[in-house]
């Protein structure tokens, strides 16, 4: 191996904070007998770390210019940044390769916000056992979160996926939950390939209101070689005690071929369900 490091850093009573900066100019796992086969490696790496001890603290890493050399091959892997912050009023993670970017907001320090879900789970869990859900008493646990994913065809997972048979060409993503609004999001995938299929866009939804959490989802495929074009939308609405499913299917001629419905209903002795397969007199009233 040939590694130099080179550490600054700060020690006092409510302030420690460090710089690790280390240059792996060649490191062969072969020969320390950590793999069977050649695999060399070579990169950058960068660590940065502060904190007064209480409630802030702070990290950042990098690994840049790095080099995979096997027996058949010598690749060299996208410049990787991570980093998560916490403070008394805001906590903020970030994770970016090639064109992928997430980022993860939240309102309050991270034990706060970890508080709050583990409330969240318990009420949950206290009101599946009673057979009771009342969404308006579960909505004040919900911490303040915002996650956003945004993703091309060109970083270390889209990579990995396309290695696996599986492959896309944009990726995107918008969550957000907070007492005052709810559990409010989007999401978009579109142009995904495996060996056998190809679908344009698939569509995710997600709304809160007083009524409950409303959600739109569906595929939409244009006309391809071998392939017909169709269009799927599942449209459904989880309440108090109750939850409905809607599934369409049209073909290329917007001609419907599949209708169906799921309605289930939170009993006393377990759940209700009922299946059907034309327009219901529950929504109807729905219908202008």
């Amino acid at each position: 191996m040939d590694i130099k490091a080179h550490l600054d850093g700060i020690l006092k009573p409510h302030d420690v904070s460090g710089d690790l900066k280390m240059d792996v100019a060649h490191l062969d796992w072969q020969a320390l007998h950590l793999m069977d086969t050649r695999f060399q490696t070579s990169q950058h790496l960068g660590v940065r770390f502060s904190s007064d001890l209480r409630k802030r603290y702070v990290v950042e890493a990098e690994m840049t210019n790095a080099t995979i050399v096997t027996a058949k091959r010598t690749s060299h892997s996208k410049d990787l940044f991570a980093g998560f912050s916490t403070s008394r009023d805001s906590t903020f993670a970030y994770l970016r390769a090639g064109d992928l970017d997430l980022s993860l907001e939240g309102a309050g320090h991270m034990e706060y916000i970890s508080g709050r879900a583990d409330l969240l789970m318990k009420k949950l869990a206290e009101q599946w056992e009673s057979k009771h859900i009342e969404q308006e008493e579960l909505r004040e646990f919900l911490p303040g979160l915002c996650l956003k994913i945004s993703s091309g065809p060109d970083n270390p997972i889209a990579n990995y996926l396309s290695m696996m048979g599986l492959s896309y060409s944009r990726l995107f993503m918008d969550v957000d939950s907070s007492p005052a609004e709810g559990l409010n999001g989007e999401a978009y995938l579109y142009g995904l390939r495996t060996d056998s299929l190809t679908l344009d866009t698939i569509y995710l939804d997600v709304q809160q209101d007083l009524n409950g959490i409303n959600m739109l989802s569906g595929v939409v495929n244009g006309p391809k070689p071998g392939q017909e074009a169709f269009d799927v939308t599942l449209e459904g609405n989880v309440g108090n005690n109750s939850a409905q499913l809607l599934v369409q299917y049209l073909n290329a001629r917007k001609e419907q071929g599949v209708y169906m419905g799921v309605m289930a209903d939170l009993r006393r002795h377990g759940i209700r369900m009922k299946v059907f397969q034309s327009i219901p007199r529950w929504y109807t009233v729905l219908l202008p």
